[in-house]
């Protein structure tokens, strides 16, 4: 029988090789493999660990900022989509561009934007724009008729030829169209035509204008810009109606004090008209 210093000896001895396999990859004295260099030469140097590229780091937003190109105008919305924004962005704008894009606010579904693109294109002398001042519909946006209708006499004035004719042609198309509605017509809307018809200095315009003073239908008031007018327009051919409706208005004065006090100022201002057009 062995001592116990053999036994201890021999387990001292399996316990060294057991951690030998392990430590090589082995499992059991079975699975010992066969000597290699590093067992012969001892432990080789380990390779240097691969340090991984930083990523790229993204550039702050405000410095993103600094270098983006900035646009040099902004994109115009369609139709009713066109706001005071855009408004401003193009009233800033004096090229053709920002002119074009007045032009596109009269399609705002916004009274106030159409009024100042409006103003905007006559304070540009912008002819161009009567074409679509012309095209716009007016039964369907009366909150724009002021605008438009003030805007084309005074671009019909300033332009010539086929613009100036668009411009004449669309105003008379609403003189009759409005008179023709009767009761249902806006009353101020042919106060405007009026008064958009004498600016247009346009001849064709006196011939209507001296049959709205022998209308009855046509108020007093109505009455007096309506001469007035014809007074812009040099109308020297309406001196014989601006005549008569003064004897009729001296003859039959109202007995109503507010209406006559229209009288007056309408024969006040057929007395001015007379005295311009010698």
């Amino acid at each position: 029988m062995a001592s116990r210093a053999t036994l201890a000896i021999g387990a001292v001895a399996v316990a060294g090789l057991a951690a030998l396999v392990i430590a090589r990859g082995g499992s059991s004295p079975a699975g010992t493999a066969a000597p290699t260099t590093m067992d012969a030469a001892g432990p080789a140097a380990l390779p240097a660990p691969t340090v991984p590229a930083p990523a790229p780091v993204a550039a702050p937003a405000a410095a993103q900022a600094a270098v983006a190109p900035t646009p040099t105008s902004a994109a115009t919305p369609a139709g009713g989509a066109y706001a005071m924004d855009d408004l401003k962005l193009a009233l800033a704008d004096p090229s053709d561009d920002g002119t074009a894009r007045l032009i596109d606010g009269l399609a705002s579904d916004d009274v106030v934007v159409v009024g100042e693109a409006a103003d905007g294109l006559v304070a540009r002398r912008a002819t161009g724009a009567i074409v679509a001042l012309a095209a716009i519909d007016l039964d369907a946006r009366p909150g724009v008729i002021p605008a438009v209708v003030d805007s084309l006499g005074k671009l019909g004035g300033a332009a010539d030829g086929a613009a100036r004719d668009a411009a004449v042609t669309r105003l008379l198309a609403l003189l009759r169209s409005e008179k023709a509605k009767g009761a249902a017509a806006i009353p101020s809307t042919l106060l405007y035509v009026y008064e958009a018809l004498g600016r247009t200095g346009d001849p064709r315009a006196v011939a209507p204008l001296t049959d709205e003073l022998a209308d009855a239908r046509v108020g007093t008031a109505a009455k007096v810009v309506v001469v007035e007018a014809l007074a812009r327009l040099g109308a020297t051919g309406s001196r014989d109606a601006l005549a008569a409706l003064r004897a009729r208005l001296v003859g039959a004065p109202s007995p109503d004090a507010f209406e006559a006090e229209l009288q007056r100022d309408l024969i006040a201002a057929i007395d001015q008209a007379l005295g311009a057009l010698r």
